[in-house]
C-alpha cells in the first residue's frame, strides 16, 4: 500500500517536469516496531489501524520547495522569483492564495491576471494590479517594482508586487495549477528575494531521479505481490495437508 502511495506522487511528479513552478511531492513513511518491541510483552495486537504494530504506513506527502531553476523567456510579463517566496494573488470573490507561477497576462480592463489559474496579481499592500490603457511597455526591477511607458513617452510607477513569506511552509497547502492557500500571518519576503522579469520558475522535478525511484518502487510493489503469493500458496498447501 505504501509502495503504491509512493508511485502516484512519483508519477505525478514526472507528469509535471515541464510545469512551471511546479515543486516535487515526497512520500514520507513511518515506520513501526513490531508488538512484542513496542509493549515490551506479547500480546493481542490493537484494533485501531493507525496503532497497528509492525510495517510501515505513510506518515505525510510533503512538498519540497527548493527553488527550481529560472528559464529565460524575453517575455516582459513573465516573472521569475530567486529565493524562498511567493506571489500573493486572489479570486474573483477576494479570496487570497500565493504561487510561483510567474505566468501573467493583462485582460481588457488592464487587470493582471495568473496564465494558469487566472487570478488577480496583488500589488503590496493588497490592491490588484491593473495597467492604465494604451501602455507601451511594461518594466518590473528585481525589487519588484513595476512601471510602465504611456503612450506618451512618460515612464509611470504602478507600485510593487506583493511577493510575501509564510512563518512556515507548514501554514500552506498546494491546490493544483500553482496554487497555493495558506493559513497564518504572511511577511514580506525578505531582501534576498528578486524578481526576474523576462523569466520563469521551471519545474522542481529532476526526471532522472524521478524515474530511477519510479524503477525501484514498481520492483518493491513486484516482490511484495509475489511474497503475498507465496504466502497464499504455502497457507494453501498446508491447508490440503492437514484434511
Amino acid at each position: 500500500m505504501q509502495q503504491s502511495t509512493q508511485l502516484d506522487v512519483l508519477a505525478n511528479n514526472l507528469a509535471n517536469a515541464s510545469t512551471t513552478g511546479f515543486k516535487r511531492q515526497l512520500a514520507v513513511f513511518r515506520g513501526h516496531p513490531s508488538h512484542d518491541l513496542a509493549q515490551g510483552k506479547t500480546g493481542v495486537d490493537p484494533p485501531n489501524w493507525n496503532q497497528h504494530s509492525g510495517g510501515i504506513s505513510t506518515s505525510t506527502v510533503a512538498t519540497d520547495f527548493s527553488t527550481g531553476p529560472l528559464v529565460p523567456t524575453e517575455r516582459d510579463l513573465d516573472v521569475g522569483l530567486a529565493g524562498q517566496g511567493f506571489f500573493r494573488v486572489s479570486d474573483d470573490s477576494g479570496q487570497q492564495f500565493l504561487t510561483r507561477d510567474g505566468r501573467l497576462m493583462v485582460n481588457q480592463t488592464g487587470q493582471v491576471l495568473t496564465a494558469g489559474a487566472g487570478h488577480q496579481v496583488l500589488q503590496a499592500g493588497g490592491a490588484p494590479l491593473v495597467l492604465p490603457p494604451g501602455f507601451q511597455n511594461i518594466t518590473i526591477t528585481t525589487a519588484g517594482e513595476i512601471s510602465v511607458r504611456t503612450a506618451a513617452g512618460e515612464v509611470m510607477p504602478l507600485g510593487f508586487l506583493d511577493i510575501v513569506q509564510p512563518q512556515s511552509t507548514d501554514q500552506i497547502q498546494k491546490l493544483g495549477d500553482g496554487t497555493y492557500s495558506f493559513q497564518g500571518p504572511l511577511a514580506a519576503a525578505g531582501p534576498d528575494v528578486q524578481v526576474k522579469q523576462g523569466h520563469l520558475e521551471g519545474s522542481g522535478t529532476r526526471p532522472m531521479v524521478e524515474m530511477m525511484k519510479l524503477i525501484e518502487s514498481t520492483r518493491a510493489v513486484e516482490s511484495n505481490i509475489n511474497m503475498i503469493k507465496f504466502q497464499d500458496e504455502t497457507l494453501s498447501q498446508l491447508l490440503q495437508m492437514s484434511r
